[in-house]
C-alpha cells in the first residue's frame, strides 16, 4: 500500500473518478478492486470515496426540472455543433429535433 498522504487535489481527482465508474455501473466490489488496483489504496479509503461520489451523485439527483432542462438543451446544442463541425448533417438536425421535443415544440 502507500504510504504517503493523498493532496486534496488528487482526494478530489479519485472522487470524481470513482463518480464516473458509479455512473458506468460498476458494483462496489469491482470498484474496490479497481480502486486498490490503481491507486494502491485500503478498502477502507477506497470506501471513503465511494461514499463522497455518491453524496455527489445525491447532489446530482437533486436537481430541479428547469436546471436539468438547461443542462440538457446546453448538451444538445454542443453535440449540434460538433455535429455541425463534422459535416454530420443528419446528426445535427436530429440534435435541433430533440431540442424542440424537449421545449414542447410542434414539429410538422
Amino acid at each position: 500500500m502507500a504510504q504517503s498522504s493523498s493532496t486534496k487535489a488528487e482526494v478530489q481527482a479519485r472522487v470524481n473518478a470513482v463518480y464516473d465508474m458509479l455512473l458506468t455501473g460498476l458494483t462496489t466490489t469491482q470498484l474496490v478492486r479497481h480502486c486498490s488496483e490503481i491507486w494502491e489504496l485500503s478498502e477502507g479509503q477506497i470506501q471513503v470515496y465511494i461514499s463522497k461520489a455518491r453524496d455527489l451523485q445525491l447532489i446530482d439527483s437533486q436537481v430541479e426540472r428547469p436546471q436539468w432542462l438547461m443542462q440538457a438543451l446546453s448538451k444538445l446544442q454542443n453535440y449540434e455543433r460538433l455535429a455541425g463541425e463534422k459535416g454530420n448533417i443528419a446528426t445535427a438536425l436530429r440534435c435541433i429535433e430533440m431540442q424542440a421535443r424537449l421545449l414542447r415544440f410542434e414539429l410538422n
